[in-house]
C-alpha cells in the first residue's frame, strides 16, 4: 500500500449524543481500510487501527495523509509510527 489518508467525522442524533467516526481510505484504490465510530478518539486508538489494518494486510502505508488534528499530531502515534 503506497498511501492512506485518516480523516475524521463528527455527527450529532437527534437525542444530541455526539460521535466520531474514523475513516482510513487507501488513496490508490480508494477503498475503505477502516471506519471505526466512537465518541471520542485518541493518537493511541489511531495507531491501534492503523496496525491492525497493517496486520490484516500484511502491509503498512508509506505515507499517510491527514490533518492536524490533535489524534494525528499525538507522540503515541508518532511513537507508531518511527
Amino acid at each position: 500500500m503506497a498511501a492512506a489518508a485518516v480523516d475524521f467525522m463528527h455527527h450529532t442524533v437527534a437525542s444530541g449524543t455526539t460521535f466520531r467516526v474514523m475513516t482510513l481510505i487507501d488513496i490508490s484504490s480508494r477503498e475503505c481500510l477502516a471506519a471505526i465510530a466512537r465518541k471520542s478518539f485518541t493518537g493511541a486508538d489511531v495507531a491501534t487501527v492503523l496496525g491492525e489494518v497493517g496486520r490484516r494486510r500484511q502491509a503498512l502505508p508509506e505515507k499517510i495523509r491527514a490533518d492536524n488534528g490533535t489524534e494525528c499530531t499525538s507522540k503515541a502515534l508518532d511513537c507508531w509510527a518511527y
